[in-house]
């Protein structure tokens, strides 16, 4: 939403008041006060206490949690209406002050409760689609079918009955809280080095013929940047390859998948052998697994289950898997492994070694396998650690796994 004024405005003025609440106990515990006496949900319905959530973080790295704080800042609207006027009068800095008033006008306007929601009902699409890109187990197919559905859905509200839908729903929520009425925008002149005397400026009758202007563009923009991430030379080869895999193991037609990989890698494969061992996949793996899904995780426990002889016997193919696997379908994985160090590497553990932090790191990123798999017991690792000093075993004693 940078190329969108409205929607960049209301973006950095929700970062301001979540900076203003979760920095400040003092305000944090004063609007916790407040939101005791309850408020008002997305319908304008009234809502107790245990239903109200705090003010969520938005976090500029996560791409999953976007939607959500900008949930919260509609749940507890008029709650931090509240929370402003309470806390303006016992602040003393003046750039606090001066924060405070400025967070506190923007959320009197309707631009900035227009732009609230509209966000949070678009950025709600993209959330859930990066959560399901975040999967181990997902293909880089399955995400473009994944991302294309997402788009779809976008396009079909992007329609004067869906604005409508929307406004009437907006409407209805702002009665219940201080926020003006809408009003046209402060019409400016047009630069003159952009001025040729040519045309004059479209101005907009009503306030809602500018914001339906907004809507469509706000969802213009989501619909091109999801078709930027997925239209990208690298994303197709991959895709390819993938395809090439489930379609030999599946059985299916692959000609239009092994032309292009032969022609995009040339003297890396051979077309002839290609396709013979493309065969002998087909037909072991159609008879060693007896699933109706298929994953990219089974097909890399099956290569693992591979011989050295049976690994020499479909050479060519077994590159095609190595390449899958140094392209990662996303970078999901990758970019958790830097949550998870700053939830293992605390303050309190600042002097853990390197050899520890990696082991800590692999059993902590990778807890799904280790709970499906008896390698591992925990019972057996407890009793090691306290069996390696006769304080830790005076306290914790031994272990059962019975």
């Amino acid at each position: 939403f940078k190329n969108i004024k409205v929607m960049k405005g209301a973006l950095d003025v929700t970062h301001e008041i979540i900076k203003l609440i979760k920095y400040s106990p003092k305000r944090e515990a004063i609007f916790r006060e407040i939101q005791c006496c309850g408020g008002l949900d997305y319908d304008g319905a009234h809502v107790s206490l245990e239903k109200h959530s705090g003010i969520r973080p938005l976090c500029p790295t996560r791409w999953t949690v976007r939607a959500d704080s900008l949930a919260s800042i509609i749940e507890n609207y008029s709650s931090l209406q509240s929370t402003w006027d309470e806390v303006l009068d016992i602040t003393r800095d003046s750039e606090t002050k001066a924060r405070i008033i400025g967070v506190a006008a923007q959320m009197k306007t309707f631009e900035f409760a227009f732009a609230v929601h509209l966000a949070e009902m678009l950025l709600r699409h993209t959330d859930n689609l990066s959560k399901t890109l975040q999967k181990d187990t997902i293909s880089a197919a399955e995400g473009q079918i994944a991302g294309s559905m997402m788009l779809a859905t976008l396009q079909s509200v992007r329609n004067d009955e869906s604005f409508q839908l929307f406004w009437d729903k907006l409407s209805v929520y702002l009665t219940s809280i201080d926020v003006a009425e809408p009003q046209l925008p402060r019409q400016r002149k047009i630069p003159r080095r952009f001025d040729d005397g040519t045309a004059s400026t479209y101005v907009h009758d009503l306030p809602t013929l500018h914001y339906r202007q907004v809507y469509y563009e706000a969802i213009d923009c989501t619909i091109n940047c999801v078709k930027e991430r997925f239209d990208q030379p690298g994303y197709k080869v991959y895709c390819y390859l993938e395809k090439l895999l489930y379609k030999a193991c599946k059985a299916e037609p692959y000609e239009e998948e092994l032309e292009f990989i032969c022609e995009f890698y040339k003297d890396d494969f051979n077309k002839e052998n290609l396709v013979a061992q493309l065969q002998i996949l087909t037909v072991h793996f159609t008879a060693s697994n007896t699933s109706q899904s298929l994953n990219i995780l089974d097909l890399t426990r099956y290569f693992q289950s591979l011989t050295i002889g049976q690994r020499d016997l479909m050479n060519q193919v077994c590159r095609i898997m190595q390449l899958i696997l140094v392209m990662p379908a996303t970078n999901a994985t990758s970019e958790r492994s830097f949550s998870t160090l700053r939830r293992v590497k605390t303050y309190l553990r600042s002097t853990m070694k390197q050899e520890r932090l990696n082991n800590v790191m692999i059993l902590h990123i990778y807890r799904e396998q280790r709970e499906q798999t008896d390698a591992i017991k925990d019972d057996e690792l407890a009793n090691e650690f306290i069996g390696s000093s006769e304080h830790r075993l005076s306290i914790f004693g031994k272990f059962n796994s019975q």
